[in-house]
């Protein structure tokens, strides 16, 4: 039998099965514990469970639980928090043990590749930013609908919305654009323009905030 939950009520299903609680699930998601507890008694009775552990314990053996390919933490405390040293997870591993050589890295980088010339404002210029910040998104929309069309799911809580504010952020090139742009062009004046361009699409951030706002993701949709 093919089991139907929302991708709401599959979302709660993922935060179970990290051991979160009701009012852990309610903060998370950005709903009432008194929604959480309709979602959950709806998610029983769709899957034929007598509790929340045999819910999770279906749902395992269903393929409905998402699971990455390497260890990862049960919680996530944010982008711009440094991981504890104590983790375990292979994520936060990688970044306690690479990130002060990284830091070094990008100080020599900064060093010897520091400064851009502001008059290369040509038309070559703004073909970079405008390539990334048009086609990024575009993207990152077209990526997402193939995947959906070939039967994959969007990470939890992730939707067009969200995905419109990743195209913008990714769209941000900085240290390893101008990286790219000295080891592949030689110096003159396609070296320049393609520079400031790299330079130019930091506007990526302004644009992910304002769309982040006009489409009420992240803080701007509580």
């Amino acid at each position: 039998m093919v089991l139907r939950i929302t991708p709401h009520e599959r979302a709660v299903l993922q935060l179970m099965s990290d051991g979160s609680e009701t009012l852990e699930i309610a903060s998370h998601l950005g709903i009432s514990a008194h929604e959480v507890e309709a979602c959950v008694t709806s998610l029983l009775a769709a899957m034929g469970a007598r509790s929340r552990t045999e819910a999770v314990a279906l749902a395992s053996r269903r393929g409905l639980l998402s699971s990455g390919v390497t260890p990862h933490a049960a919680r996530e405390p944010g982008f711009f928090v440094d991981a504890s040293p104590d983790a375990k997870d292979t994520l936060s591993r990688f970044e306690v043990w690479w990130r002060h050589p990284s830091q070094i890295a990008l100080f020599y980088f900064g060093l010897v590749n520091a400064g851009v010339a502001f008059h290369s404002l040509e038309p070559g210029t703004w073909r970079l930013p405008l390539a990334v910040l048009v086609g990024k998104p575009i993207g990152v929309l077209i990526g997402a609908g193939t995947a959906l069309a070939a039967g994959l799911h969007l990470p939890l809580s992730l939707g067009w919305r969200e995905l419109v504010v990743v195209g913008f952020i990714a769209a941000i090139g900085f240290s390893v654009g101008l990286f790219f742009c000295t080891a592949l062009s030689p110096p003159g004046q396609r070296h320049s323009e393609t520079s400031m361009g790299v330079l130019l699409s930091l506007a990526g951030a302004p644009l992910a905030l304002l769309a982040a706002r006009l489409l009420g993701v992240g803080r701007f949709g509580r």
